[in-house]
């Protein structure tokens, strides 16, 4: 949701995050990236933050450091059908690690897709 604050200027619903979503449906990255680290500054725990930072780092084309942070989401909060996404997008820009390949996919990329299925099998 969004609406207008003081001089017109644009407020996104859900705070630091809300504006994080938002600039990275804008396609600015890099601006959700510093509201993310900013966040994990204040809260290195903030799984949120740390999905936001993935997100992110995908979007401007740095899956190694993109699959690192949701690793660390997806190790702080199993359950994140987010964080699961993201790494498994994540590892197939990467190619993941060559020794645990399978089939041409990487297998951790593998578990990390069905586990989001498992979590959230409608959005499958």
């Amino acid at each position: 949701m969004m609406n207008r604050g003081q001089g017109g200027q644009a407020m996104v619903a859900g705070g630091a995050l809300g504006k994080a979503k938002y600039a990275l449906s804008l396609g600015r990255p890099d601006e959700a990236e510093r509201i993310a680290r900013k966040r994990l500054e204040k809260d290195a725990n903030d799984v949120g933050a740390r999905v936001v930072l993935a997100q992110a780092l995908l979007q401007m084309n740095q899956p190694r450091e993109a699959a690192n942070e949701a690793r660390r989401a997806v190790r702080a909060q199993n359950t994140n059908v987010d964080a699961h996404m993201l790494l498994s997008a994540a590892l197939l820009q990467t190619g993941g690690m060559a020794s645990r390949f399978t089939g041409g996919v990487p297998q951790e990329a593998i578990t990390a897709a069905k586990k989001a299925v498992d979590l959230q099998p409608k959005a499958a």
